[in-house]
């Protein structure tokens, strides 16, 4: 065997599973590879080729691998929408293999603990802990397993030798070692992709790849837990190691599936563009990735606006304003840009804006100002409004910024994210800000209804002609959906239900302590499960088209002709619009009984051609008689349970199928197909201005 050159298979492999484990209770829940095990791993075998790795995701195929391979070593990387599974799975390992070395990682391991006393009881069964960067801490760590003898309670004597490690004593003392310094180069055999190490989970079809192609970031925000100095520092991958990795998914992948881009600030880098040129390639020849996530870069526009274009519309980028008051940005130390070019503005407004409510130093009135400007600057997609969390290892989570800015925490059931393991109920939580001192109760539960309201009318835009024709008349959006809002009290009874609904949830599903929140939750387990609780504002914007669209119509409509004192000919456009988008909403009505696959409506006015048409032209300019058809398609025909399903709520108990959330059925993907049939008339010509 030796002449042959071939190495024999040392007994008694050091077998080490990496896990990064999420609830796939009827459909999985986090459909995503898991990119920073893969990395952990990919390291580790760069200095200890003769491990046998072994990485998973899916909790039961976890535990049946434990019982059946009793693996020396679980390696577990917690976030906050997996610690409490996390930490499920870790008391099964301890259970069924004592002798088994447990070590945490991820975001959510680290010192900087509000609640030490919290973190120790929870966390009970691992036995050390990584925090920052993992690769060369678990590598050392591994080295030094297999050099005591692969004695678990040894290892944990030799903390204070171990960087990036901690342990927690029995006595729920925090012991650490020195800290590493960070991964500055990155060799091509780091890559979990080219390694192989993630060829089950392409195979298998359900996973969204993501890519790194740098790693730290230049700014400090004070909510984000790659503001402290350590991530300051950004370390770039080979571009030809990158482009190797994306010929490589691409070969493996399967096409309906995205990518997502984990990179702290996608698009400002130089080498940014060849990557994306490279994806681009790709959208040719093998049709992916034709939809793609990101952060945007926060600096260099121009290049930002390239790459974007670059890949011809498949990338969603977010644009992370988090505020709009400058003393709140100065609070939390983020910059935003604000002194580019027109252009580039204009070309990022047509993208997805996030804020974080309540945020210190944050009042009602900042928060609304701060909301309407940006919904008035441009044709914004959607808003993203999150609510204000104190992450492990934020700037933010300092009990010294706690304390001067007055922020109470409560806790509260995390996404809906919920399950069991062999039959215990399992489900996340997390810490959400509830009040500051600027910002009452009251204040935070009034902004966050406005923006179950606008998430609504803006998500992926399904009433542009209506805010085509406001920018026509003069009216800004914001004071629409402002007045909109305000109008509640005039709205349909289902229309109000929902709002005064997510009230009830918001001041009732939030609880002092974890314990008190994972009892309630346990109580109420089903619900969860089915979504008739829990969901936050995601879960009440579906709420008011998928259940109330009518009401919800009527009430935007009712809104419109009271705004101001029409004349004749804008009553007739009104009446003409209201009817355009019961037409093409055809499926969502609950007013008509049979859903015709194709229906026939007049008009007075061509809106198809005036809502294609460039320059501003306004309605009256496009008046004619018209004949429309409004042909049902296979999205539009989507019933509402299927609808609730795509958001993963089940809401019926006897749903067996996988549920699908990473193809969203938002309302503006379930409209019909509209064409014109028939001009009955010659387009009247606008009158002049003046």
């Amino acid at each position: 065997m030796g002449a042959s050159g071939l190495r024999m298979q040392p007994r008694n492999r050091l077998k080490v599973l990496l896990i990064e484990p999420c609830f796939d209770n009827k459909g999985i829940t986090v459909p995503y590879i898991p990119l920073p095990i893969g990395l952990v791993g990919a390291y580790l075998l760069t200095r200890m080729p003769d491990v046998d790795l072994k990485i998973m995701r899916l909790p039961e195929a976890i535990l049946q691998y434990v019982e059946k391979e009793k693996p020396h070593v679980v390696g577990i990387s917690n976030y906050l929408w997996n610690t409490n599974l996390c930490t499920r799975i870790a008391r099964f390992v301890r259970v069924t293999t004592p002798d088994t070395l447990i070590v945490f990682g991820g975001a959510e391991s680290t010192t900087e603990q509000f609640d030490r006393g919290l973190f120790a009881e929870k966390y009970a069964s691992a036995d050390i802990f990584i925090q920052h960067e993992g690769e060369e801490a678990f590598a050392a760590l591994m080295e030094r397993f297999e050099g005591c003898g692969r004695d678990r309670r040894k290892l944990r004597t030799l903390v204070r030798e171990l960087g990036n490690c901690f342990v927690v004593d029995e006595s729920g003392r925090f012991e650490a070692g020195p800290q590493l310094p960070r991964l500055t180069k990155f060799e091509e055999n780091f890559s979990p992709y080219l390694a192989g190490l993630f060829d089950d989970l392409l195979a298998d079809g359900r996973f969204e790849p993501l890519l790194e192609t740098n790693r730290g970031c230049p700014f400090q925000c004070a909510y984000c837990q790659q503001g402290r100095s350590y991530y300051n520092r950004v370390y770039f991958r080979p571009l030809e190691h990158v482009l190797k990795e994306i010929d490589y998914i691409a070969k493996r992948v399967n096409p309906a599936l995205g990518l997502i881009m984990v990179d702290s600030n996608w698009g400002m880098y130089p080498q940014d563009e060849a990557i994306a040129r490279r994806l681009r390639s790709k959208q040719k020849s093998v049709g992916w990735p034709m939809h793609m996530g990101g952060s945007a870069g926060k600096s260099h526009p121009d290049r930002v606006m390239k790459v974007i274009k670059t890949l011809g519309g498949a990338l969603t980028i977010t644009r992370g304003v988090q505020s709009m008051d400058v003393n709140v940005l100065k609070i939390i130390k983020r910059t935003n840009l604000s002194s580019v070019d027109k252009a580039f503005q204009d070309f990022m407004d047509e993208q997805v804006a996030e804020f974080i409510l309540p945020l210190p130093g944050e009042t009602k009135e900042t928060f609304l100002d701060g909301i309407c400007r940006l919904q008035d600057s441009g044709a914004i997609v959607r808003f993203l409004i999150y609510p204000g969390l104190l992450l492990c290892n934020s700037e933010l989570n300092d009990r010294s910024m706690v304390e001067k800015y007055g922020i109470k925490t409560m806790f509260r059931q995390h996404q809906n994210l919920c399950g069991t393991v062999r039959g215990e109920f399992v489900c996340e939580t997390e810490r959400s800000v509830v009040e500051t001192a600027s910002m009452g109760v009251e204040d935070v539960l009034y902004c966050r209804s406005y923006c179950v309201l606008i998430d609504t009318l803006f998500r992926s835009d399904p009433f542009c002609e209506l805010f085509h024709y406001l920018r026509m008349k003069g009216i800004a959006k914001s004071e629409y959906t402002l007045g909109l809002f305000k109008s509640l009290a005039k709205a349909s009874h289902g229309v109000k239900k929902c709002f005064d609904e997510y009230r009830v949830s918001f001041l009732e599903e939030r609880f002092v302590t974890e314990r008190d929140a994972l009892a309630y939750m346990e109580k109420y387990s089903e619900d969860y499960y089915l979504g008739a609780k829990g969901g936050d504002l995601l879960k009440y914007s579906n709420m008011l088209w998928i259940e109330q669209f009518d009401g919800l119509l009527d009430w935007m409509f009712t809104k419109l002709r009271g705004m101001r004192e029409w004349d004749e000919a804008a009553i007739l456009e009104i009446e003409n619009l209201e009817r355009f988008f019961r037409a093409v909403y055809y499926d969502r009505t609950a007013l008509v009984s049979r859903k015709d696959p194709e229906i026939r409506r007049d008009f007075d006015f061509d809106i198809l051609g005036w809502s294609k048409s460039k320059g501003g032209a306004p309605l009256a300019g496009f008046k004619r008689p018209v004949e429309m058809s409004f042909r049902q398609t296979k999205l539009s025909a989507s019933a509402a349970l299927t609808a609730w399903q795509s958001f993963g709520f089940h809401r019926t108990a006897d749903h067996a199928a996988p549920i699908d959330t990473v193809n969203r059925l938002y309302l503006g993907r379930l409209r019909r197909s509209a064409r014109l049939r028939r001009p009955l008339g010659r387009p009247v010509k606008a009158a002049r201005k003046g």
